[in-house]
């Protein structure tokens, strides 16, 4: 545990404000849902949302897991990628839900450029 922690720490972040538009799709339902982005690494990210159910269904309990898919407007164009929800919490002070993920794509979604551009 101690060592898995220690090797997430190591991840460089970026202070980001970018929007991203989040499309869900369960098997019997689809819809989208804007969302902001304010940290982010080559590998994870921590998106804003003013909820996290859609429809009666929660994006991340459930049997039934929706796939999910994140556009990403950035200063340096849009990216796509596949994610997967890690964690979420309530935050009381930004009165907002804050959603870690992580991106499923193997690639690198995002170049050097977008990321040193990042403010």
């Amino acid at each position: 545990m101690l060592f898995w922690k220690k090797k997430r720490q190591c991840k460089k972040r970026y202070v980001v404000l970018w929007n991203a538009l989040l499309e869900v799709r369960f098997p019997d339902f689809q819809d989208q849902m804007m969302v902001t982005i304010d940290h982010l690494s080559k590998g994870d990210a921590v998106l804003n949302s003013d909820r996290v159910l859609l429809n009666g269904r929660y994006l991340i309990a459930g049997n039934q897991q929706p796939e999910l898919n994140m556009k990403i407007f950035s200063p340096e164009g849009v990216f796509e990628s596949g994610i997967d929800i890690r964690w979420y919490r309530w935050s009381v002070k930004k009165s907002i839900y804050e959603i870690g993920i992580k991106f499923i794509n193997t690639f690198e979604p995002f170049p050097d450029a977008a990321l040193v551009n990042a403010y």
